[in-house]
């Protein structure tokens, strides 16, 4: 059961996208990985998850009947049906999860996800209150003892708790720090001197102080509950303030009075804070020890044009702007697999230029659908408009994401004289000469007696 859940827990973990440089995503075929890219998406991670629980509330029935012999007649059938359901319900899980694979995304979440859900919670409304009537007039075999623990597996204990709560905090920074200097991911630009990403070393640093204080919270709770279990006198009522004075008042009285005499104090909250304050040193200085890096806000730089020279150098322009001010990374990928977004493989072999500015400019004029589920749909992203607000391409920005995308598989037709044109200011026309006006018409004598009559 551990293998289990240390295997889905591995699942649950796998990033749907790895970050990686162009050559490794070309490498990979994309920014999916060929082998473990299957487990990123959504189906894999709820089937997982599901699994998790069923693993462990098998675990809590194996201890339920621990020195617990089944005396009830009918215990033998229903533990053979209990397996049934296990397996069944399992294999419901593991086999709408695959099925999660091939079938549109509402589908997916609607129906799968709540199938799964339903499998599980139905064994576990029907398992346990079987167990329960199983197990009663239970014959016991041997005596439950309490309270006995090897100090290595304390200290096991707490350091699980400091991984957890250090996990949270990891997964806060990471929500945080995938923003870099947007407010919202590329909407809402923060343009405040804070907006950068702290080194690792910083973080790890925050991340033990956070925790630290975390503990000490639990700390504090821990030391008003044993008061109150200890002392009459303190109560969760003296929270109140008229009685929490007179608590207050009267304790340097409590104070002075004499100890029972063979009271010691308990060395384990000692050790627990050594652990605790031990094991996130150990994380801040693992923090320290690798190179540092300040992820400051990418610098607004003014497109030289005078730098371009060839095909080649706009290629490398547009790649920066796909990556990078564009944004088009975030939902095409450059291999076989499609993200959230058409792929871009060998796009310049298949769209001719005209179709990529359109694409650009006018997301809506064509929509591509994608063909490779049972029946056709629209991807989940929505592409923007490019070369409006919050992107807002250039004209000549514009160009560049264009050529870089027919090189690939194609040809590049965006010359770097198509921006140096742009470049130049539009010539001011010349106001056209008046002309002049046009002679009155005489009227003749024949118009003027008509008017006159």
């Amino acid at each position: 059961m551990l293998v289990t859940i240390l295997a889905c827990m591995g699942v649950w973990m796998t990033p749907h996208s790895l970050v990686a440089s162009m050559e490794e995503a070309r490498a990979m075929g994309g920014t999916h990985h060929p082998i473990l890219g299957v487990f990123g998406v959504m189906s894999a991670k709820l089937t997982v998850v599901n699994i998790i629980i069923l693993t462990s509330f098998m675990s809590f029935l194996l201890y339920w009947r621990a020195n617990q012999q089944i005396t009830v007649k009918w215990g033998k059938a229903a533990r053979a049906f209990e397996v049934f359901l296990f397996s069944v319900a399992i294999l419901g899980v593991i086999l709408a999860g695959i099925y999660g694979y091939f079938v549109p995304a509402i589908y997916r979440v609607n129906v799968l996800s709540v199938a799964q859900v339903l499998a599980v919670l139905f064994v576990l409304a029907l398992v346990t209150p079987m167990t329960g009537m199983m197990l009663r007039g239970a014959k016991m075999t041997g005596k439950m003892t309490w309270g006995i623990m090897r100090p290595s597996s304390q200290y096991a204990l707490v350091i699980n708790a400091i991984t957890v709560v250090l996990t949270m905090s990891l997964m806060g920074y990471a929500r945080s720090a995938s923003r870099v200097h947007w407010h919202v991911y590329g909407v809402l630009e923060d343009t405040s001197a804070y907006a950068y990403t702290p080194p690792l070393g910083t973080a790890a640093f925050l991340f033990s102080v956070n925790t630290l204080l975390f503990f000490s919270l639990v700390a504090a709770i821990f030391w008003v509950t044993t008061r109150t279990i200890r002392y009459d006198g303190f109560c969760t009522q003296y929270f109140f303030v008229a009685p929490f004075v007179e608590w207050l008042v009267s304790l340097p009285e409590r104070l002075s009075a004499p100890k029972p005499v063979g009271e010691a104090r308990s060395p384990y909250f000692r050790k627990v804070v050594g652990v605790v304050v031990g094991f996130l040193a150990a994380f801040t200085w693992a923090g320290f020890m690798v190179p540092q890096s300040v992820g400051l806000p990418p610098t607004k730089e003014k497109l030289d044009v005078a730098k371009i020279s060839s095909p080649k150098d706009l290629t490398r322009i547009g790649q920066n702007m796909f990556f990078g001010k564009g944004q088009c990374a975030l939902c095409h990928t450059l291999g076989a697999e499609a993200g959230r977004c058409p792929s871009l493989q060998n796009a310049g072999a298949r769209l001719t230029r005209e179709f990529i500015f359109e694409t650009l400019t006018k997301p809506d004029a064509y929509v591509k659908l994608d063909f490779e589920q049972v029946e056709p749909k629209k991807f989940p992203a929505q592409m923007p408009v490019i070369n409006k607000p919050p992107i807002d391409l250039t004209d000549q920005e514009l160009l560049t994401v264009i050529a870089f995308v027919q090189s690939l598989g194609g040809k590049v037709t965006v010359e770097p004289a198509e921006l140096i044109a742009l470049d130049q200011p539009a010539p001011v026309a010349e106001p056209a000469e008046a002309e002049p006006p046009a002679p009155e018409r005489l009227e003749s004598r024949r118009e003027v007696e008509h008017k006159g009559s």
